[in-house]
């Protein structure tokens, strides 16, 4: 269909005025004698146009925001921990020598120092591991390669060797 005088430039400017609402409904898309669209379907379009666009940017703000508080939140949380570490050693280094060690004592008579995961600051150990983990699965398997072929080769050996004894018995 051939529209006279529309293209891709004047299009995004009727859609821009229909979004800041200066746009005549009334008028539609004309094409020579005939109304190609009525007025209702043009304000239905761009209500929904609004809607739509209106329901992906929120949800790109609130994507961004959870993001950011995220952030923020793991930051905080490990600026907490590193404080107290500098305040409890602020506080030993304030102590005297016996009264440390008898505090040390204390402590561990009291508490077993006990070794526990902490996802926010052990992540990066985690992932240490996991990498050792898969470098020594992969040199297992190759270990177990060798093995089987150093055997089989054995085996073979020893094989041949009977083989050979079984022929010289029997002449």
């Amino acid at each position: 269909q051939d529209l006279k005088g529309i293209t891709i430039l004047t299009t995004f400017f009727r859609v821009l005025r229909m979004v800041l609402g200066d746009y005549d409904y009334d008028d539609g898309i004309i094409r020579s004698d005939q109304v190609l669209i009525k007025p209702i379907w043009w304000m239905l379009i761009s209500l929904v146009w609004v809607v739509v666009s209106s329901v992906i940017v929120l949800n790109l703000l609130i994507a961004l925001m959870t993001d950011s508080y995220q952030r923020i939140f793991e930051t905080a949380e490990l600026a907490a921990r590193i404080q107290r570490a500098q305040f409890i050693c602020d506080q030993e280094k304030a102590m005297s020598l016996a009264k440390l060690r008898g505090f040390t004592e204390i402590l561990a008579a009291s508490q077993p120092m006990k070794e526990f995961f902490d996802p926010v600051c052990d992540r990066d150990r985690v992932n240490v591991v996991e990498e050792r983990i898969k470098g020594l699965t992969g040199r297992l398997s190759k270990l177990e390669e060798l093995v089987e072929d150093r055997l089989s080769t054995f085996l073979m050996a020893k094989l041949s060797f009977v083989e050979e004894a079984l022929t010289v018995y029997n002449n």
